[in-house]
């Protein structure tokens, strides 16, 4: 009698069955990395079997969600998501490795160093998380070369807008390259590339308004074109964040105020910001200090206006009478 189920899907699991794929693909680079016996760099000889990684990369791929679709009730669309998105950047890091840019193959090649480290660590992190923690980590490297930074800078950016980006990597990312925009110890270039990705990941997620408070929102949008029409093109940074990720900003010293405690967490604050070229400008004063007449004029509360801990970029519609950011 046909039961319905064949022999090799009997008992299959997406998620170990994925797993173990990625495992040896794991294997593989490790051996890559390896010198052979003569003294040449095994990275030399991946032109010749790149395509052939690419191309059982891609087969991976097709398989995992099919077996992730057959097995829906068993497994979250959300780690699907996770283990496409992994499988896709190992593609495209492996096409990489045969570049002519000097500077793009070594950053391909110390990620994926870093990925094959990160196999012999910890097995509750999410592998998918661990590359965009070796993206983070090398875009925050002080001494690594500034045109590798920026590289990882844009990889980040390119994760964080890929369909299948999940809602907590695009928080993550969008954290990520904020503070790295913001910082006066990265290069310009650096800042630079951290601020278009910012702007990038912001308008083609369009979701700069979800979670705010309608009144919130509608206030948001009213600021948002009298500022146009002063000639002043502005971006929500910031809106609606879950305690969660309010306490994890806290944590990471990224923002004053734990969840329970900000106007955010409530949908009553956003995050407004000045752009120019298709880049996020922290540093205009002087068009911020418009920003916050207009947010006034408007019944926003404007962070500029705090006795202390300022911020030129926060409104929220609760009046403020402590002079203390809620941000």
């Amino acid at each position: 009698m046909d039961t319905g189920k064949s022999e090799n899907k009997k008992g299959a699991d997406p998620d170990q069955t994925s797993d173990s794929q990625i495992d040896a693909i794991s294997k593989k680079l490790d051996k890559l990395l390896e010198k052979d016996n003569s003294g040449k760099d095994a990275w030399d000889k991946f032109g010749i079997i790149s395509s052939f990684i690419s191309s059982v990369l891609i087969a991976i791929v097709g398989l995992t969600y099919t077996m992730v679709y057959d097995r829906r009730e068993k497994e979250s669309q959300a780690q699907a998501q996770k283990q496409a998105t992994e499988l896709q950047t190992l593609i495209s890091l492996s096409s990489k490795l045969s570049s002519k840019d000097s500077s793009e193959k070594k950053t391909a090649r110390e990620i994926l160093q870093a990925y094959k480290n990160s196999q012999s660590g910890s097995k509750s992190e999410n592998k998918g998380e661990s590359i965009i923690n070796n993206y983070i980590a090398l875009a925050f490297k002080a001494d690594a070369p500034e045109a590798q930074r920026v590289s990882a800078t844009n990889k980040i950016a390119a994760l964080a807008t890929s369909p299948n980006a999940s809602k907590t990597d695009k928080e993550k990312i969008i954290n990520t390259v904020t503070a790295l925009g913001k910082s006066t110890k990265a290069p310009k270039k650096v800042q630079d590339a951290a601020n278009k990705a910012l702007f990038d990941i912001i308008t083609k997620n369009n979701e700069a308004m979800v979670g705010l408070q309608p009144e919130v929102a509608q206030l948001a949008k009213k600021l948002i074109a009298q500022a146009k029409d002063a000639g002043i093109n502005t971006v929500i940074t910031s809106g609606y964040r879950s305690p969660a990720l309010q306490d994890s900003l806290y944590k990471a010293g990224l923002t004053k105020l734990k969840g329970a405690y900000s106007s955010h967490s409530k949908g009553l604050a956003f995050d407004l910001v000045p752009y120019r070229d298709g880049k996020i400008v922290w540093d205009d004063t002087e068009d911020l200090k418009k920003l916050g007449e207009m947010g006034v004029k408007l019944g926003l509360t404007w962070g500029g206006n705090y006795n202390f801990m300022k911020d030129l970029f926060h409104f929220e519609l609760a009046p403020n009478t402590n002079g203390a950011s809620t941000k």
